[in-house]
């Protein structure tokens, strides 16, 4: 289950007073597998047990790695993460 974007989910509470300023943003380098397997995992965490700041937080990241991720929109995408996840196994 994907969380929607955070002005969606909390469109009017949080619109005035979420930070969209990034000249503190910071960067996290991760290989195209680890964001492809990170990004499949945020997606099905789902908002249950969260606090309204941490759904806010986990959107933006899901946001940001589904902009750089082009295997979110393959036909094929269960068979990506798989491989993906395959491959960092075999990693360790």
């Amino acid at each position: 289950m994907s969380l929607p974007h955070p002005n969606e989910t909390f469109a009017g509470k949080w619109a005035a007073s979420y930070d969209t300023d990034m000249s503190n943003a910071i960067e996290l380098a991760l290989t195209s597998d680890e964001a492809l397997v990170v990004f499949e995992w945020l997606s099905e965490l789902g908002p249950d047990g969260l606090g309204d700041a941490e759904k806010v937080a986990i959107d933006g990241l899901i946001a940001s790695l589904e902009g750089q991720l082009s295997a979110t929109l393959d036909p094929n995408y269960l068979e990506l993460v798989a491989a993906a996840r395959a491959r960092l196994i075999a990693s360790l």
